[in-house]
């Protein structure tokens, strides 16, 4: 039997019992989530395929995903690394058992379109179908969830994995994940949420100790170390696994022994130059093995080697050369996915890259994305890193994508994309068009721009129905804000925009007013003499209508009501048949100066 990665782990016998322990609980119908957090470097990558391997043995089925740098854009990218492949998998009458009931909202996201569910469910019902389908899952074995480097994972997943998180107790599902201390992150709240979870046990992996680099020194070059020696490599790298093993790589290959005369020369080496110790092996290399590791770091999860090659001009027999003194210099592994043996690499090789290199490799990434019929995703990511040259095809491509990203309950990766798009540059009115699509999605991921972008479609363009369009959104945010006063003023000012040139923007914006009048002391009269028109134009039949024909309904039965209530309380000369129903509604039903 091959031995669990674990066994040969430094110093981390805590970390691998509470790994144990969280697998346990997955057998025992009691999941919660492992987290483990800590800079680049300390082990986290190796626990986590510890954890795979500990699973395996005792049971547990795994189901594995990955943040990664260039990919936090693409809407539920981890959960389709999680879901995608067992799903798939899945026979005919297994997928029905997985999709059964609520999990069934989460086939487009897991499966794609051709599931054949109605595309653009709202967030909550996507991410509570998701929960289901792991639930059902879990039903027919216990499940781990392995997710690596959580702080790179795109904020539709996080919201997933936050609401699971929370859910885990009794069911036969746990999750173990790596966080990345000390990286920005625009979506740290949902990893913050996380951390918060209820039942979470949060683990922070320690440096090496003396004792623990001596020994990873050891196994590096052969032979023990030099106390003084591995002393120093500790000072220098902080104990830093990752970091120490490269220290010792970059003098392996300087033919340096781990003895007291290399002392002297180890002090005057620091932790980010051991952090670019790559570059340095790599020098020692051909152009093409240079080229096609920078096309590697470039490509990130979408690195193949044919792809690899294109990017970095080699044929395939040089690729092939390429690759291979790539393997020999431990940079990329032999088999699997072409990557890096960590990201601090491929991070010290990217960033190496000037800012137009980079932008050219990620538009020629792009193009050859699509000639292969990628997914859209993947071409949208790659452009998003792109310096902005005025591409018309950047921006339908970036907009395909951020209606894609609306369809499966990603607001987030919608506003990225559309973000991107207007910085590309494009005529007036098309740039009103990206302005409002922005401003839907912003309002959807409950961001703060909303009303500047819908202050600057105002102030573009001249047509009262895209003036009125775009009051009509603000006026629903900052209702949701709560400033109802602004709100009504806008409802106002976009109805007299309108008049009679758009009857269907004109019922979305009476749909809004009418709970705020309806209901408001100081309007509850203009409410009433608008009552006849608000029937007429809710007397349509229209789907759209039956949001108003709802509130008139429910206003008429709340005045009648309260009138009857009133007459029956009243103690005196009966003059409660002259009050108006609206009337009475406003001062029985409200106190302040707004809806309750």
């Amino acid at each position: 039997m091959t031995p669990a990665r674990g066994q040969g782990l430094i110093e981390r016998e805590r970390e691998l019992a509470e790994i144990d322990q969280a697998l346990g609980g997955a057998l025992a119908g009691e999941g919660w989530l492992a987290l483990f957090e800590g800079p680049a470097g300390i082990g986290k990558t190796a626990l986590l395929e510890a954890a795979r391997d500990r699973a395996d043995l005792m049971g547990v089925v795994v189901i594995a995903g990955r943040g990664g740098e260039l990919e936090g854009s693409f809407p539920y990218g981890v959960v389709r690394q999680l879901l995608e492949p067992v799903a798939r998998a899945a026979g005919m009458e297994q997928r029905a058992r997985l999709f059964a009931g609520a999990a069934a909202l989460a086939a487009p996201v897991v499966l794609g379109p051709e599931a054949g569910a109605a595309p653009g469910a709202p967030t909550f019902e996507v991410v509570h179908g998701l929960y289901w389908l792991v639930a059902n899952l879990a039903t027919e074995s216990p499940v781990a969830l392995v997710v690596d480097d959580l702080q790179w994972s795109d904020a539709a997943s996080l919201r997933f994995l936050a609401y699971l998180a929370r859910r885990l107790d009794g069911l036969p599902a746990t999750m173990i994940a790596s966080v990345r201390t000390g990286e920005g992150s625009s979506d740290r709240d949902f990893v913050t949420m996380l951390q918060g979870s209820p039942g979470a046990r949060l683990a922070a992996p320690a440096a090496l100790s003396d004792a623990g680099v001596a020994t990873v020194l050891a196994s590096e070059f052969g032979q023990a170390p030099d106390a003084g020696f591995a002393r120093t490599c500790h000072e220098v790298t902080g104990g830093n696994p990752f970091l120490v093993r490269e220290l010792a790589s970059a003098l392996t290959a300087d033919r340096i022994a781990p003895t007291a005369d290399a002392v002297q020369r180890l002090s005057a080496t620091g932790p980010k130059t051991i952090a670019r110790v790559t570059l340095a092996r790599l020098g020692h290399l051909s152009e093409q093995a240079v080229e096609l590791a920078r096309a590697v770091a470039v490509l990130g999860g979408d690195a193949r080697l044919p792809r690899a090659a294109a990017v970095a001009g080699l044929d395939g027999p040089q690729a092939l050369v390429a690759f291979d003194a790539l393997v020999a210099e431990d940079v990329v592994p032999a088999s699997g996915r072409l990557e890096f043996k960590h990201p601090v690499v491929r991070t010290a090789i990217y960033d190496e890259l000037a800012p137009g290199v980079l932008s050219a490799a990620h538009r020629q990434i792009a193009d050859l994305l699509m000639a292969e019929g990628a997914e859209l995703d993947a071409i949208a990511g790659h452009l998003l890193l792109t310096q902005p040259i005025g591409a018309p095809q950047t921006i339908v491509t970036l907009r395909d994508a951020a209606s894609r990203a609306l369809a499966l309950g990603a607001p987030d990766s919608a506003a990225a994309y559309l973000s991107r798009a207007l910085e590309e540059g494009c005529e007036r009115q098309f740039r009103i068009t990206l302005l409002l699509d922005l401003a839907f999605a912003e309002k959807l991921a409950r961001r703060p721009g909303v009303i500047g972008y819908l202050e600057e479609v105002r102030r573009l363009t001249q047509d009262p129905v895209i003036r009125a369009t775009a009051m009509i959104e603000q006026a629903e945010t900052v209702a949701f804000a709560g400033d109802w006063s602004v709100s009504l003023q806008l409802l106002d000012d976009a109805l007299g925009e309108l008049g009679d040139r758009d009857p269907a923007m004109a019922l979305r914006a009476e749909t809004l007013r009418g709970p705020m009048a309806a209901y408001d002391p100081r309007l509850v009269t203009g409410f009433e003499q608008r009552l006849p028109a608000l029937r007429r134009i809710a007397a349509d039949g229209s789907t759209g209508s039956r949001p108003l024909m709802m509130l008139l309904a429910g206003s008429e039965c709340s005045a009648v009501n309260h009138s009857t209530e009133s007459a029956r309380s009243w103690s005196g000369d009966g003059t409660t048949a002259g009050i108006s129903p609206t009337a009475t509604r406003s001062r029985c039903c409200h106190r302040g100066s707004g809806p309750s």
